[in-house]
């Protein structure tokens, strides 16, 4: 290897421009994980790559670290009274930051030091001498307006409104007031038209006889055009209609935001602070932007009820906000899974960071539902006032053409459910790529002796760079007689024609236990989702068979419990 090369570290994000010669000389390439090369691309590299088992165990004090440099941020950006145009910005920063600066310190610990970096970004090769430099690169990568559907987190990072935009927000406001003018039907507003339990909500009010307003949060000029078009036809043709879309675009407008960089952090590097500084001032514009648009749109509102899923970030943030200054039925319902925690510190921050602006907000004008025992007991324990409803979590508005799963064999087919966050961020409650690798592993090597009786099921949604089929494969590809890849079917589908499942905190244990799976929380960091809940116990009349199932040995290898549904009846103050 030449000298250059020993003293340079390549850094692979995305590989899909590299033919096989790159790999085929000997130099040193990080990856975010092992798996995103083959066994021929890592024949003839040095391959750096995280350690699973050294990430999971930094986990829990990078959630602390994160944690102090976070609020001490917030502490003083609360200093200045010109904040006051965003009313409650700590709670619209706070989820932010905590993903950027978690990924920051994810990030630098994970890359090792060498004198030169060369990032490569498909085909392009840029080379840095300084660490923070290539950080701050990666962390642009995810937050380019250009490439911002690799983070939706990410998407209000940077202002680069157009005349475009700025053209197509003027008329959709036009529309939308004389579409909600015209309209004589009751409005529902939600935030969305189909992820999580909204497709359902939607079809149930329309089947009603309400006419629903949506938010999209596409930022395709396809898709925004078609959204123009259908609401200029709505407002010309039909005197009501049953559904429209609407979307949200920033701007290029300013405010005086600018003060903010004298703001000092000794907890960040301060050109990475530097950097954060300017997304930050994006992010507070582009909010200060929406409620101002907003507000001319709903002025004369005529929403009768709104339903969010989240009230994050610069759209729905000051939707949700908006709306709430014109009536009290706007409603927080959460689409995650939010548990007590109550030894910890850690424990304890994982537990507000996963709520925040899911499960609770600030804003008092904000009615909050609940969907579950678990919801409920958090927001008891936050001493926050809300309703309880049905389980929506699971319901879909019609339901999606099924592949049909292999007939079933005799073996007992364990359903695993990863969550992962992309560069490793919100560190400890969620998992990075490494430790979802890790964890497999870790069942695999407990379990595959009993290969005979057991099936590992094992489901994941794509991270950008870090987890796709071909990475999965690489991982896998020797494990087949016990792992089984299956995304050709709805998850609805693989929870009912499983045993059991496990998970680290994705919200499908709830789901699980709503279906009568036993669900068990499982993972290489400590953090333990559903730890105040091992105590219960299945109920007699519960039809799992222990020896059956084979779940007590399922517990005995991975010196975990499994949790059944088995707590007392909800009474609920409105049934969706």
């Amino acid at each position: 290897m030449s000298k250059t090369n020993k003293n340079s570290l390549y850094v692979l994000i995305d590989k899909s421009k590299l033919g096989k010669r790159f790999f085929k000389k000997e130099k040193n390439i990080f990856t975010l994980n092992k798996y995103i090369l083959n066994k021929f691309e890592r024949k003839k590299i040095n391959h750096y790559f995280p350690n699973p088992i050294i990430v999971s165990s930094n986990a829990e004090s990078l959630l602390l670290k994160t944690n102090k440099a976070k609020n001490l941020l917030i502490d003083n950006l609360k200093k200045f009274k010109v904040f006051n145009q965003v009313k409650d910005f700590d709670e619209l920063l706070d989820p932010f930051l905590e993903i950027k600066i978690s990924r920051f310190f994810y990030m630098q610990e994970i890359i090792p030091d060498f004198e030169y970096y060369i990032l490569i970004k498909k085909n392009k090769r840029i080379k840095y001498s300084k660490k923070i430099d290539l950080l701050i690169a990666i962390d642009y990568l995810y937050s380019d307006n250009k490439t911002r559907k690799l983070s939706y987190i990410d998407r209000y990072s940077e202002i680069r409104g157009n005349l475009f935009y700025n053209s197509v927000l003027y008329f959709q406001s036009f529309l939308l007031k004389n579409l909600l003018f015209k309209n004589r039907k009751e409005v529902y507003l939600i935030s969305d038209s189909k992820v999580y339990f909204l497709d359902y909500l939607k079809s149930k009010f329309i089947s009603e006889g309400k006419s629903v307003i949506y938010f999209c949060s596409s930022n395709s000029y396809i898709r925004i055009i078609k959204l123009i078009f259908e609401q200029l036809i709505k407002l010309i043709f039909w005197k009501e209609f049953k559904e429209v879309g609407f979307f949200l675009l920033p701007v290029s407008k300013n405010y005086n935001f600018n003060f903010i960089s004298n703001v000092n952090s000794t907890l960040l590097d301060e050109r990475f602070y530097n950097y954060l500084i300017k997304q930050i001032y994006s992010n507070l514009s582009t909010t200060f932007n929406f409620t101002l648009y907003l507000e001319k749109i709903f002025r004369s509102s005529k929403i009768k009820k709104s339903f969010f899923h989240s009230v994050r970030f610069p759209d729905l943030f000051s939707l949700s906000r908006v709306l709430s200054q014109k009536n009290k039925n706007v409603y927080l319902i959460s689409h995650g899974s939010q548990t007590t925690q109550k030894n910890g510190q850690a424990n304890l921050l994982a537990s507000k960071s996963i709520g925040i602006g899911l499960a609770f907000t600030k804003e008092k004008k904000i009615s909050l539902l609940s969907q579950s025992h678990f919801c409920d007991d958090y927001l008891d324990s936050l001493d926050k006032k809300y309703s309880k409803i049905n389980f929506i979590n699971n319901k879909k508005a019609s339901p999606k053409k099924e592949i049909n799963i292999k007939k079933r064999n005799k073996r007992t087919q364990i359903l695993y459910v990863g969550t992962v966050k992309e560069l490793g961020a919100r560190r400890y409650y969620y998992e990075s790529s490494p430790e979802f690798f890790g964890s497999i592993f870790e069942i695999y090597k407990k379990i595959s002796k009993y290969k005979n009786i057991f099936e590992l099921i094992v489901r994941i949604r794509d991270v950008p760079n870090e987890i796709n089929l071909e990475i999965l494969n690489n991982a896998f590809e020797d494990l087949k007689d016990f792992i089984t890849l299956r995304n050709d079917t709805s998850l609805d589908k693989e929870i009912e024609n499983c045993d059991c499942m496990i998970s680290y905190s994705s919200t499908v244990l709830e789901e699980g236990l709503e279906n009568k799976k036993p669900v068990m929380c499982y993972g290489l960091p400590e953090y333990n989702h559903l730890i105040n809940y091992e105590n219960i116990k299945k109920q007699k009349t519960q039809r799992i068979h222990f020896k059956k199932n084979n779940l007590q040995l399922i517990e005995d290898c991975l010196q975990k419990k499994f949790i059944y549904k088995n707590l007392p009846p909800r009474n609920l103050d409105n049934v969706y």
